[in-house]
C-alpha cells in the first residue's frame, strides 16, 4: 500500500514539472513578452517617374502604415535622399487618431504615432540636380516594446533615369477673330526652347483644319539653330534649338465655308531630353469664318495723316491719302470692328462698329477735325436703275463747310430760275439716292438761302450708273469745299 501512494505522488509531481515547462516564460519562445505589443508596421515609396530632367522638381511619397493589430507610439521614420536631389522640405499628414511631425527640411528623421489601421503620408520635393539614377530608400522602425514583423519596414524607389532638361513651349496664332469664305489665312507658330539645354530632333506638328486648303509653310530659326526651309499641306518637322532660339513657322492657306477655325500646333521633345509639360501645344480656336460683305473706304478727314485700315485685326487697306477711295474689298458678314490708323503705325485714329450683311456693300468714310475725328458707315445700293436712269447720292463729309444749300440743275440755265433740290443740309448729313435722267448737270454748294458758291462744279449721269458724291474741306481744313464722286456702279 505505501508502495502505490508512492508511485502516485511521483508521477504528480511529473505532470507539474511539465505543466510549468509548456506555460512559456521568455526562455526560448517566439511570442511577445509580458507587456509587449505586436503592430506590423509597412512602408512605400515613390517618385512617380521613371525619368527626370536635370533641374526639374520632383516628389517623393512616402506611407507608412499601422497594419496592426496594437497601436504604435513613436516609431521612426527615415530617408536620407539622394545626393542629386537637393534643396528637400517635406510635409506629413496623418489620418484619424495617429500623428506625425507637420513638415521639416532635408532628410526625414521623424517619429509617428499610429492607431491599428493608421497612416502617415510624407511628401517630399526637392530639385534635381546631376545625373544617373535617382535610387532612394525609406525606412520605419518600430520603437522599443513592439514586436514588428520587419518584412516591409524598408521600401526603395531606384528606377529614375535623370536626363538633361530643355523646356520646350509654343504658340500659335492666325491674329483673326473673323476670317472670310475663301480669303487667305496665316499661321503663325513659334517655337521655342526655354532651356537650359540645345535640343536636336524635336518634332513640331500642326494638322490644318479641312476648310484651311492649299496650305503651304516656312520656317526661319535663331542664329546657331535650324528647322526646314519650307513645304505644303501639314507641318511634320524636326527642329534644332539652342537655348533661349527660336524656330517661327508661317503657314498660309485659304479658308472656305463657315464656322469656326480651330487649329492646334504642338512640339514634342527628342528621346533623352526632359521636357517640362505645360506649354507643348498651343490652339488657335476664336476665328469665325464668315460669308463676304464689300467695303469701300474713303479718306476725307482733311487734318488727317495717310491712313492704314483695319477690319476685325486684319488689315485691309494701307497708306491711304486724303481724298482717295478704295475699290470694294471682301470683309467678313458680320459685326465687325473697323480702325483708321495713323500709316505705318499702331496709333488709332477712328474707329467704329459695324455690322456687315452678307453680299452687301458698304463705304466707310472718315471725317472730321483732328481733335473729333469720325468715321461715317454708309449702306449701298448698288442696284441699277431702269431705263435712261442713273442714281446719285450727297454726303456732306466737310466740317469746314457747315450747312449747305445743295443745287442740281440743267448748266444752260441760270440759277435763279431754281431753287436746292436738298436744304439745310447738316454736317455728316447722308442724302438718300436720287434717280435721275442721264446727262450733264451743274451742282453748287452754297450757305443757306444763299446761291454764292463753297463749290461749283458739272456732274454727268449715265443711264445704268450709280454715284455718290461727297463733299470735303480742302487739305488741313476748312474752305474753298472741294467734292470727291465715287463709283458705286458702273
Amino acid at each position: 500500500m505505501l508502495a502505490k501512494l508512492a508511485r502516485a505522488a511521483l508521477s504528480v509531481s511529473a505532470l507539474s514539472v511539465g505543466a510549468t515547462a509548456c506555460g512559456g516564460g521568455d526562455n526560448g519562445g517566439t511570442g511577445p513578452g509580458p507587456g509587449s505589443t505586436t503592430a506590423d508596421l509597412a512602408i512605400t515609396i515613390t517618385d512617380g517617374a521613371t525619368v527626370v530632367g536635370d533641374g526639374a522638381p520632383l516628389t517623393y511619397t512616402i506611407i507608412v502604415t499601422n497594419l496592426g493589430p496594437g497601436a504604435v507610439t513613436g516609431a521612426r521614420v527615415s530617408d536620407t535622399f539622394p545626393v542629386q536631389l537637393v534643396n528637400v522640405s517635406w510635409t506629413c499628414t496623418a489620418s484619424a487618431g495617429s500623428s506625425c511631425p507637420a513638415s521639416g527640411a532635408g532628410t526625414i528623421a521623424a517619429d509617428v504615432s499610429l492607431r491599428a489601421g493608421g497612416r502617415a503620408t510624407f511628401t517630399a520635393t526637392g530639385t534635381v540636380s546631376g545625373g544617373g539614377t535617382l535610387a532612394n530608400t525609406a525606412r520605419v522602425t518600430a520603437p522599443a516594446g513592439v514586436t514588428d514583423p520587419a518584412a516591409n519596414n524598408s521600401a526603395t524607389d531606384n528606377d529614375t533615369q535623370i536626363t538633361l532638361t530643355a523646356d520646350l513651349a509654343i504658340t500659335n496664332t492666325d491674329s483673326l477673330t473673323l476670317a472670310i469664305d475663301g480669303a487667305p489665312v496665316v499661321y503663325t507658330i513659334v517655337v521655342t526652347n526655354l532651356g537650359p539645354n540645345p535640343v536636336t530632333g524635336a518634332r513640331v506638328d500642326d494638322a490644318f483644319p479641312t476648310r484651311v486648303s492649299s496650305v503651304t509653310w516656312t520656317c526661319a530659326a535663331s542664329p546657331g539653330s535650324s528647322c526646314p526651309a519650307g513645304g505644303s499641306g501639314n507641318i511634320a518637322a524636326t527642329v534644332n534649338l539652342l537655348a533661349a532660339a527660336t524656330a517661327t513657322f508661317s503657314a498660309a492657306g485659304t479658308v472656305t465655308g463657315t464656322g469656326i477655325l480651330s487649329n492646334t500646333a504642338s512640339v514634342t521633345a527628342p528621346g533623352g531630353i526632359y521636357d517640362p509639360p505645360g506649354n507643348n501645344s498651343a490652339t488657335d480656336d476664336d476665328t469665325q469664318v464668315t460669308l463676304a460683305a464689300r467695303l469701300r473706304v474713303l479718306h476725307a478727314s482733311s487734318e488727317a495723316p495717310n491712313m492704314d485700315f483695319v477690319v476685325s485685326g486684319r488689315i485691309l487697306l494701307t497708306n491711304l491719302a486724303f481724298k482717295a477711295a478704295s475699290e470694294y474689298l471682301p470683309v467678313p458678314a458680320a459685326t465687325v470692328s473697323i480702325q483708321a490708323r495713323s500709316a505705318g503705325t499702331t496709333t488709332v485714329i477712328v474707329s467704329a462698329t459695324s455690322t456687315l450683311g452678307a453680299g452687301r456693300d458698304y463705304t466707310l468714310v472718315t471725317t472730321g477735325l483732328a481733335a473729333s475725328p469720325i468715321a461715317l458707315v454708309l449702306a449701298d445700293t448698288n442696284t441699277a436703275p431702269s431705263g435712261n436712269n442713273g442714281k446719285v447720292r450727297i454726303v456732306h463729309a466737310s466740317p469746314g463747310a457747315g450747312t449747305m444749300d445743295i443745287y442740281v440743275w440743267p448748266p444752260a440755265l441760270p440759277i435763279d430760275l431754281f431753287d436746292p433740290v436738298l436744304s439745310d443740309v447738316t454736317f455728316q448729313t447722308v442724302s438718300p439716292y436720287v434717280t435721275a435722267p442721264a446727262g450733264t448737270f451743274r451742282v453748287r454748294l452754297t450757305p443757306p438761302n444763299s446761291k454764292t458758291a463753297l463749290f461749283d462744279s458739272t456732274l454727268t449721269i449715265q443711264a445704268g450708273r450709280v454715284r455718290t458724291g461727297v463733299a470735303v474741306d480742302k487739305p488741313g481744313g476748312g474752305r474753298p469745299v472741294g467734292a470727291v464722286v465715287l463709283a458705286d456702279l458702273n
